[in-house]
């Protein structure tokens, strides 16, 4: 029920986020455009490659660090009751909201790409503080984290669809259809806390999600000084 219930959040939050108009950057007739050719078109992108990439990453890593921290408090914190660890849950939706007031203001007057590109590395760097502390400093870590997801699904969405012209429909539909990452990032993080014995384990899956999503800002951000 739990995980059901943060991917129902996810999808709200995606409901609720404001992506820039899918206008086309190419004004001419697209009505010949079909699907597979408009597939064809994309997959020979490599930016807008990456960023179903890391979209898929993006919405897996959030999905299943929300899904297992409460399990993570009851397993690391001694004497952690259930309905005291649902606390911390509330505590990252406040972390995600402000690190999204933040992160707004900061893409304001820096280039996007660099922002993600620093929100995702801190991310990464908290999930493998998690893993390898646990205690106290690992759910601190783990809690923290949320405010530098804030900003990242629309980040990654808008440099996405850049300069995509005549796909630009096709190819944001794609991203956003990248949520069921959330649904298949968080089972393997199951499989890897199962295999390792502990939830901190489990906290790598997402810092390699990070990653991705850092390599992915760096692609981007080299790409826009050329």
């Amino acid at each position: 029920m739990i995980i059901v219930a943060i991917v129902l959040l996810v999808a709200l939050l995606i409901v609720c986020t404001r992506f820039p108009s899918l206008q086309s950057d190419d004004h001419s007739d697209s009505a010949q455009s079909t699907f597979f050719a408009s597939l064809t078109r994309l997959m020979r992108i490599r930016h807008w490659r990456w960023a179903v990439l890391a979209q898929f990453c993006y919405v897996g890593a959030q999905t299943a660090c929300w899904s297992y921290l409460i399990r993570y408090a009851i397993e690391e914190i001694p004497g952690m009751t259930a309905g005291f660890a649902a606390n911390y849950l509330t505590a990252t939706m406040v972390c995600f909201f402000i690190g999204r007031f933040t992160g707004t203001w900061l893409i304001r007057r820096f280039a996007p790409h660099n922002v993600l590109a620093i929100y995702a590395f801190i991310a990464m760097l908290l999930c493998l503080l998690s893993a390898f502390s646990g205690g106290h400093v690992g759910l601190l870590a783990l809690t923290l984290c949320s405010a530098f997801m804030s900003i990242q699904y629309p980040t990654i969405f808008s440099l996405g669809i850049k300069h995509l012209g005549q796909d630009t429909k096709y190819g944001s539909s794609f991203i956003v259809m990248t949520i069921i990452g959330g649904g298949i990032v968080t089972p393997v993080m199951g499989f890897v806390s199962d295999a390792a014995g502990n939830i901190p384990a489990a906290e790598l899956v997402p810092a390699l999600c990070f990653a991705i999503i850092f390599i992915f800002a760096r692609f981007r951000s080299q790409a826009a000084t050329n």
